[in-house]
């Protein structure tokens, strides 16, 4: 293989890598606020919905020092989350469609996650990484979906500003995947037995290298009425505070990425490959 030939291999696989990033980087996040309804009690200085728009955020605050955002010290700056109020409520317009796909594609079926700044609390007697939960602060919200603003279907048994916390990095420290969905399944988990007893560090493990968030299967909606529906695909996500449940604070919304997208670029780079080896 020629030179040239290896430059030119490497100049498409570095575009086609780029391509994809960019697409992630546009399109997987809401882009646009369509409404924002302040409830009464909205916390003071969080009442700007672009907050919510965007990716959600890996790094805050931790008295006062720079900290990652985990299941215990979640994103809680002005900049990075809005708080809807008692009955209030944030419409946003996605960048592109969250189409409905059943796993492999969408790993458990999840299409779309919604991030707060819900958080776990810990015992105060034992170690950071070791120290049971004994609670989680949470401020629930519903979550609709619509695919043109006038019909509107109500996610079945998911609430944001809940389960599962924003975790920003797996066990070994590495960046936690936010367009991956935690196992829905620990939605329905003790996560306050006391035996065994959950704690950051087998919490953490569960979330296999996801970043958290309440998971959205377009496939498991009901209708204002409350009758089960689905949506082969939405571009709008409505968040309503529930009355009585404090003031949900919204940090971002996530369409669920493709498995294969990953594959891609690979796919792409043996096509080359061959090419390049038959014209040799």
């Amino acid at each position: 293989m020629t030179l040239q030939r290896s430059r030119t291999i490497l100049a498409l696989a570095c575009y086609a890598v780029s391509a994809l990033a960019c697409r992630a980087a546009s399109d997987d996040w809401a882009v646009a606020v369509v409404a924002y309804v302040r409830g009464a009690n909205a916390a003071n200085g969080y009442t700007n919905a672009h907050a919510a728009l965007g990716e959600a955020a890996r790094a805050t605050l931790d008295w006062n020092e720079p900290a990652a955002v985990t299941v215990i010290n979640p994103a809680w700056l002005p900049s990075q989350i809005v708080s809807l109020g008692d009955g209030g409520y944030l419409a946003l317009e996605m960048g592109a469609d969250v189409v409905n796909e059943d796993d492999p594609l969408h790993p458990y079926g999840v299409d779309l996650l919604v991030y707060g700044n819900a958080l776990f609390g810990a015992a105060s007697t034992a170690g950071f990484y070791a120290a049971p939960w004994v609670g989680i602060s949470q401020e629930p919200a519903e979550i609709w979906v619509s695919a043109d603003t006038q019909t509107w279907c109500r996610a079945r048994a998911r609430m944001a500003d809940s389960f599962m916390p924003t975790q920003s990095l797996d066990g070994d420290g590495n960046p936690s995947d936010y367009l991956r969905p935690v196992n829905p399944a620990w939605l329905t988990n003790d996560w306050f037995e006391t035996e065994p007893p959950w704690s950051y560090s087998n919490t953490v493990a569960a979330y296999e290298g996801a970043a958290g968030g309440c998971p959205v299967d377009l496939s498991d909606l009901l209708t204002v009425a409350g009758a089960p529906t689905n949506l082969a695909a939405a571009r709008y996500v409505k968040l309503v505070d529930v009355a009585g449940s404090g003031s949900t604070e919204i940090d971002a919304v996530a369409r669920v990425a493709p498995v294969p997208e990953g594959g891609v670029v690979c796919g792409l780079l043996l096509v080359m490959w061959c090419s390049a080896r038959h014209h040799e």
